[in-house]
């Protein structure tokens, strides 16, 4: 039996006869954001976005609907992409080595697209469903399907993983389970993650240079104690993954990852609340995506209070955390625990310095440090 200390505080929670209380809490807290900054509205497509990529000044975005948009982030304004095949249900996004754009769809074809003319060139169908595509360092593409990763080159395929999520009970069978995003670091290590709310999350490794499961095993985390919410890097190959839940109360935890793979804990939302007195009915702050920003050796994440910046210490350690924008946003309800969903799933930061980040249900965030514009 496993039992985490979230489970144990949200025991507490039910225990104190409270928990009517925090939902209504969490509803008007979900729901009444208010904006910090000029806002800025581009509705044209009315879609509801999945994931996305840049390349040059352009946001290739995959949408609900299986299509993919493509906007100008300088004029700001969408592009016409026309596929050829208009049954193509496009399911991922990703860039190449040369910083090509690639796109998976639910058939298994996969294409190549011209970055200037946007034209889709057929260059793999592999029959499989395609959650993500990954390129290594020699450049070879790998796919994320249904059961395993596979190598449609050699039709080789791996699936035996562990660090599943498993509710209360951690479970060591080992299978592979699709992820809701991915991440490729410099070490040529392929990240694959889920959170299922309040049953845990899933981070698998693959090794894309050696082609196998990375089985070296990371010190000082417990993965099926993570809901993670995103994997990045910094420029000094250190990995940071994001962790964050809503269910009854607020959870927010980061890890830095360094190259000895030992795992530390540079933030804990309830250390945080407590210091900074910021502690309400629903704990401190529900953790979502982040990213490492090369221009000011900065993390910015997306919290239940907004965008943060996460200044650090050459340690590597978190010296302050300043709040920075917290736009009106609207929220979802975690399917998988009593709470809300986090309201953005990704972020980035553009070539030129530009925050970027994809919400749940506002479109694609551009901030310039000034003004923030939500295209739709």
């Amino acid at each position: 039996m496993y039992c985490s200390r979230h489970f144990i505080r949200r025991a507490r929670v039910f225990k104190n006869n409270t928990a009517l209380y925090i939902i209504l809490l969490i509803f008007f807290k979900a729901n009444a954001q208010p904006d910090t900054a000029q806002i800025a509205h581009v509705n044209k497509t009315n879609e509801s976005y999945l994931s996305f990529v840049t390349c040059e000044n352009k946001a290739f975005v995959t949408t609900k609907n299986g299509k993919i948009v493509v906007w100008d982030l300088t004029l700001q304004d969408t592009i016409h992409f026309a596929p050829h095949d208009t049954s193509d249900w496009f399911t991922c996004l990703a860039l190449d080595r040369q910083n090509q754009v690639y796109a998976g769809t639910s058939r298994g074809e996969v294409y190549r697209i011209n970055t200037s003319s946007l034209t889709p060139t057929l260059v793999l169908n592999s029959k499989y469903f395609v959650f993500a595509i990954c390129f290594n360092s020699n450049n070879k593409m790998l796919l994320a399907v249904k059961y395993a990763i596979y190598d449609p080159y050699k039709r080789k395929s791996w699936s035996g993983f562990t660090s599943h999520a498993s509710g209360l009970i951690y479970s060591r069978q080992k299978f592979f389970s699709a992820p809701q995003f991915d991440f490729h670091d410099s070490k040529d290590r392929w990240w694959l993650c889920a959170s299922h709310g309040e049953f845990g999350g899933d981070v698998q490794i693959f090794d894309t240079k050696n082609e196998k499961i990375y089985d070296k095993k990371i010190e000082s985390i417990v993965f099926p104690n993570l809901t993670p919410k995103s994997v990045f890097e910094d420029t000094s190959g250190n990995v940071y993954i994001t962790s964050g839940l809503q269910h009854f109360m607020n959870f927010g935890e980061i890890y830095r990852i360094g190259n000895d793979d030992v795992a530390k804990k540079i933030f804990d939302s309830d250390v945080y609340a407590k210091e900074e007195k910021e502690s309400d009915s629903v704990g401190g702050l529900f953790i979502g995506p982040g990213v490492y920003n090369k221009f000011d050796g900065n993390i910015y994440l997306y919290t239940s209070n907004g965008i943060y910046r996460a200044m650090m210490f050459s340690d590597g350690s978190i010296k302050k955390l300043e709040p920075i924008l917290n736009p009106s946003l609207h929220w979802s309800r975690e399917p998988l625990a009593i709470g809300v969903g986090m309201a953005v799933h990704q972020m980035a930061v553009t070539s030129d310095n530009k925050l970027i980040f994809l919400t749940e249900n506002d479109g694609l965030g551009i901030y310039d440090w000034k003004r923030l514009t939500l295209l739709r």
